[in-house]
């Protein structure tokens, strides 16, 4: 049977697309957290409970726009660090918000599935049902997002995290939705809604903002009980467009590295512990010795720790094996760990089964690197602490970051030009 596209339905797609663009301004840089709590709610009223198809399709629609704002940045992301040409980079970020948004249809086509079979209940088992999709996108999708993320600027909403994961405030988040829904269901349908669903959400949201506020002042008291580590965290002052500039020009790339040097020594009369210059900081390959020979002076005049991100390649049998990795020098100026990235970022630092692509393809020039994947969580005891450094895209995967656990302070080194802004 043909999905009819009658002037009802193609409404409602338009509608659909907006509901979902509006995902985007829950995420950064907008982030309207208020307002994921009630977001999903128009999107819900939307979906057609005589129609399977119809509500399928306006649930792709809404997938794939939310996700195609979400990600718009890969599109400068991917024509900024490799050759690959807009018209691709483009085709490759429909694919892939595309294939994001299926997990939208399998959601929403559950709401009146439950609804018909087991009542009031399905408010439980739709945030159920999501949170189950956003725990297999983290081992499916290149950039999993958990709907929870988007409280992450709001400490007391987001302490829950500390004791389920981000997969309990995403379930709270779309329970919320659900009960929201559920109300306006009802009067449409003519019936009275007891108070105890509201009441119900009420409460949990009162509760967890409680707990949030105890453990955020709990943790606050703690850490001013402590000796302070005052860290200079530096961040580059140029945009994406800039930095691919600077890579063709060699005394540009050397004014760069002078540039992390200057703003350092700035602060150099400061009672300063660790000094963090972003990820790919230094642009050359260097050994562990050229490191110590070019930097290490600023971690003895200052003596304070240094972590900077950079390239490292070595020799493995007769393949030369390259990393995006993270250094540290301790207050000697002697390099005292390096740290592989493990979780590479596909199309920008690698190529995903690149032994099965043509020579065309495997041809794309990458100005990150056609890097290999670390194999070891590094924790380096340091002076200030028990240091690691995570790599930028490797945050948002749990697997990875719970792997360096036994640390005192996690730094997730980043670089803000990789997002053209």
């Amino acid at each position: 049977m043909k999905l009819s596209f009658n002037g009802s339905l193609v409404f409602a797609t338009f509608l659909a697309a907006v509901f979902g663009s509006w995902l985007a301004v829950l995420a950064p840089p907008i982030n309207l957290a208020w307002t994921a709590w009630f977001a999903y709610v128009p999107m819900l009223m939307l979906l057609r409970k005589d129609s399977i198809k119809a509500t399928a399709w306006l649930s792709f629609v809404y997938g794939f726009f939310g996700n195609f704002f979400i990600f718009l940045w890969m599109i400068d992301t991917m024509t900024v660090f490799s050759s690959l040409a807009w018209g691709y980079a483009l085709g490759i970020l429909i694919l892939y918000v595309a294939v994001l948004a299926f997990p939208f249809v399998l959601l929403f086509l559950s709401v009146h599935f439950f609804r018909k079979r087991i009542g009031g209940l399905w408010v439980f088992l739709f945030p159920a049902l999501q949170v189950g999709l956003e725990y297999l996108s983290t081992f499916l999708f290149i950039f999993p997002y958990q709907h929870g993320v988007s409280q992450f600027q709001v400490p007391y909403v987001f302490q829950l995290v500390s004791l389920t994961g981000i997969w309990g405030l995403s379930f709270l988040i779309l329970l919320v939705n659900a009960v929201i829904a559920e109300f306006f269901f009802r009067r449409l349908e003519g019936r009275s809604m007891t108070m105890k669903p509201l009441l119900l959400v009420s409460l949990l949201f009162c509760a967890n903002y409680i707990y949030g506020y105890w453990q955020f002042n709990r943790i606050e008291e703690s850490l001013n009980r402590t000796t302070p580590t005052r860290v200079l965290q530096l961040q580059n002052d140029i945009n994406a467009y800039q930095w691919k500039a600077r890579m063709g020009d060699r005394k540009a790339i050397f004014a760069a590295d002078r540039y992390w040097v200057n703003e350092t020594q700035k602060h150099l009369s400061k009672d300063i512990d660790l000094v963090v210059w972003p990820e790919s900081s230094v642009s050359q390959y260097m050994t562990h010795q050229q490191l110590q020979n070019k930097f290490g002076y600023l971690s003895r005049q200052g003596e304070f720790e240094l972590v900077l991100g950079g390239k490292f390649r070595k020799k493995n049998n007769d393949d030369l094996v390259k990393h995006n990795s993270a250094f540290m020098l301790n207050k000697s100026g002697h390099v005292q760990s390096r740290y592989d990235k493990m979780h590479l970022v596909p199309v920008s630092e690698y190529l995903p089964f690149k032994e099965y692509l043509p020579d065309s393809v495997t041809s794309i020039k990458m100005d990150s690197g056609h890097f290999q994947p670390g194999k070891n969580a590094v924790i380096s005891s340091g002076e200030t602490a028990k240091l690691a450094f995570p790599i930028c895209y490797e945050a948002i995967f749990q697997s990875t970051f719970r792997r360096f656990l036994d640390a005192d302070l996690m730094l997730n080194i980043t670089n803000d030009i990789w997002f053209s802004d």
